[in-house]
């Protein structure tokens, strides 16, 4: 649940077949399940938390910070905002090098790298 611009308030469920609770290991299963989960939920958390801190820097001025690995979820918002336009199409996938939004010369494109 949103709670303000950069807070989340977290709900988990788990949901299980009804026999589960019948073996004997149950406890067991459920708590190395609820310890892995907490693992890469912590993780997840340091790193959202790490990328809010950066959207919210001024000196970020907006925009895809890698079209390399971001590509896949810019499709799928464009798609999702299409299909509640009324627009029923695939959008189409990024070019390799999209030298206008990360390089000063776009004859500059042949070191172009997504960088931590």
């Amino acid at each position: 649940d949103p709670l303000a611009a950069d807070q989340t308030l977290e709900r988990t469920f788990l949901l299980i077949p009804p026999k589960t609770l019948e073996n004997e290991w149950h406890d067991a299963m459920l708590g190395e399940l609820a310890v892995f989960w907490d693992l890469v939920n912590t993780q997840d958390l340091g790193i959202v938390e790490r990328v809010q801190a950066g959207l919210s820097n001024t000196a970020f001025h907006g925009g895809r910070m890698c079209y390399r690995f971001e590509e896949p979820l810019h499709r799928y918002q464009k798609g999702g905002a299409e299909r509640r336009g009324g627009r029923q199409r695939a959008p189409p996938g990024d070019d390799d090098v999209q030298a206008h939004n990360y390089a000063i010369d776009e004859s500059d494109t042949e070191n172009l790298e997504c960088v931590d």
